[in-house]
């Protein structure tokens, strides 16, 4: 009786303290801290630093008060859209790179919706703007010390064989970037005022600057192939900044930078944080530390690694030395970036004083692109020449067992969107009579104020032509040298398709030669035809 009562007031203790160990007890579940997101958005011209930012960031490990790891999510947007999305809340970022004080200055003049007003932006790293060149136009132009004045263009001093091209600077910085240097060669004092739309001289000469472009390159890399694939005659000038020169400059044969001697614009790239409701505490406490490790020496050793020019910076280091084309010394001035309503009353205005263009668009009907292949080309051109500008001129070549002149040059869209819906796809595979029917009736056009474009779309060899390899290489070779176009060319990818034909006449031209799949055909159309 005595070891009853004992063990009850054992097992009562038990009870009243939790002093006895349940070996069926189920051991606590570990809960996992869940990692915090930041938001990092950024332009396509500084994509892989972006990337080297994240990866070397998140291999430090970094974690909140509360132990949560920090991971940082890639957001890539190009061109002044990304302002209009900050600015109207569609597009909620925690850290933007922003490219200028001029887009920061936009966005935070323009939120709506409850959007985020950028703030303690960071400094990190710029480019100048500078007009990129081969030695033998330096040479020609007689540039003494890499700096030349771009007031030249607008006096028409220029040799005949001298072009000008930039990017789009609706949809690269780059391209903007050199818009606005453009603009203060057109009209140096406007761009310090409020409202551009009334400054005739700004329209007028920025028109005239415009003039003189070839082409609206859809990337800096394609916009500088222009150059280093030009004929011994031709003389093409690109305005772009020094990075992107100098990244080319990396893996193709060196082209120079010129200064502009009134000074150049700049891209300067800063880092901003969103001041918004949806920032926690622990979004700050990661923006602080993202701005820590942006400030070490490992980062700004990576920003000169990509051609950039870190700020407060004196020395210079690879790749930014003479032999990459860079002069350091220079610019000797920096032009003060317009406002940011500025900004966008002037590509406004390049909108009215783009040079306008004449599109030949050879389209492969053979029956290899029967099915799907031809609905998808058909729809994809309709599409972009719809949205052309009203001064643009479009023609359309067909080609299976023979070529066929679809529509001469015309400003009628509607017209040449009509005839497009009545190719159909069968029979050979004329591409080389389709070629020279399409390039002899550019040539015979009076086409010197437009921008001259061919594109050709197929996804086959030559069957059928009277004309022969041979024969249209030398005439386009000869009609590149004599009466310069700009041609693009698209490979659709099938079994039996051979591109070394095509890829020797664009060889020829000095054009662009791209290829895609069946898969990815209205997406790569979309990309292909807008220029």
């Amino acid at each position: 009786m005595k070891i009853t009562s004992y063990t009850s007031l054992f097992l009562l203790g038990c009870l009243l303290f939790s002093g006895c160990k349940n070996n069926n007890e189920q051991p606590k579940q570990v809960v996992k801290p869940v990692p915090l997101e930041l938001k990092f958005v950024h332009d396509s011209s500084v994509s892989k630093l972006a990337l080297w930012i994240k990866q070397q960031y998140e291999a430090r490990r970094p974690v909140t008060k509360q132990g949560n790891p920090i991971q940082i999510k890639l957001i890539e947007r190009s061109g002044h859209n990304v302002t209009e999305e900050l600015a109207s809340g569609k597009l909620k970022s925690d850290i933007w790179f922003s490219p200028s004080e001029s887009l920061t200055e936009y966005v935070n003049s323009n939120t709506k919706n409850l959007a985020a007003k950028q703030v303690e932006c960071m400094a990190l790293f710029g480019s100048p703007v500078v007009a990129v060149a081969k030695p033998s136009t330096m040479k020609l132009l007689n540039v003494a010390d890499s700096s030349y004045p771009f007031k030249t263009f607008l006096n028409n001093d220029l040799p005949s064989s001298v072009s000008l091209m930039h990017s789009a600077p609706e949809h690269s910085q780059s391209g903007l970037a050199a818009l606005i240097q453009l603009a203060y060669t057109a009209s140096p004092t406007s761009l310090t005022g409020t409202n551009l739309q009334s400054s005739q001289e700004l329209t007028q000469n920025l028109g005239k600057l415009e003039s003189f472009t070839s082409s609206y390159a859809k990337s800096t890399t394609e916009l500088l192939l222009n150059i280093s694939k030009s004929r011994s005659n031709a003389n093409p000038i690109a305005i772009t900044t020094e990075q992107e020169m100098v990244n080319y400059n990396l893996t193709h044969d060196t082209l120079t930078a010129i200064y502009p001697s009134e000074g150049s614009t700049w891209v300067n790239y800063s880092i901003c944080k969103s001041k918004a409701d949806w920032v926690s505490p622990e979004l700050e406490s990661a923006f602080n530390k993202m701005t820590q490790f942006l400030s070490t020496p490992e980062a700004k050793t990576e920003f000169l690694r990509s051609g950039f020019r870190p700020t407060l910076a004196n020395n210079f280091e690879e790749p930014l030395t003479r032999e990459n084309g860079v002069n350091t010394s220079k610019p000797v001035k920096l032009l003060v970036p317009p406002k940011g309503n500025i900004v966008k009353q002037l590509i406004n205005i390049f909108q009215k004083v783009k040079k306008p263009s004449v599109n030949m668009y050879i389209l492969d009907t053979s029956g290899s692109m029967q099915g799907e292949d031809i609905i998808t080309v058909k729809a994809a051109t309709q599409s972009v020449i719809n949205k052309l500008a009203k001064e643009d001129m479009v023609a359309l070549v067909s080609f299976s067992n023979e070529a066929v002149l679809q529509s001469g040059f015309t400003k009628d869209k509607s017209a040449v969107s009509r005839k497009i819906n009545t190719l159909t796809a069968a029979g050979e595979s004329a591409l080389y009579d389709a070629i020279t029917l399409g390039i002899s009736n550019l040539s015979q056009g009076r086409f010197d104020t437009y921008r001259k474009n061919v594109f050709i779309i197929t996804d086959s060899s030559d069957s059928g032509s009277r004309n022969s390899l041979y024969t249209v290489r030398d005439m386009l070779s000869n009609t590149a040298q004599q009466n310069p176009f700009n041609l693009y060319v698209l490979g659709i990818r099938r079994g039996d398709f051979n591109n070394r034909p095509i890829n020797e006449l664009v060889k020829a031209s000095g054009g662009f030669y791209f290829e895609t799949d069946r898969e990815n055909l209205y997406q790569s159309l979309g990309l292909f035809l807008n220029r």
